[in-house]
């Protein structure tokens, strides 16, 4: 599924790169997309450290990670957003 999504929103494929002092959007049509499976509960510090800045030259755009316990299955996601 989330792949997926990823693949029907190729935005989520991009990342900027400067050119001549002026900045351009550049798909990864090859982007590894690294999704963590954890065991155990999103808790206020997973939630912490989970947020954090993206770099909008490197890429990629948004990160997931997965918690599972017995009983449950947590998705979280990030994604940046931007416009020029």
């Amino acid at each position: 599924m989330i792949l997926k999504t990823i693949d029907k929103h190729s935005y989520m494929k991009t990342h900027l790169y400067l050119n001549n002092g002026k900045i351009y959007q550049r798909k990864n049509e090859n982007l590894k997309v690294d999704i963590e499976i954890h065991k155990g509960t999103v808790d206020k510090k997973i939630k912490k450290n989970f947020i954090k800045p993206f770099d909008l030259f490197k890429g990629p755009l948004f990160r997931f990670k997965i918690y599972e316990d017995d009983e449950e299955v947590f998705f979280t996601l990030g994604l940046s957003s931007y416009n020029f």
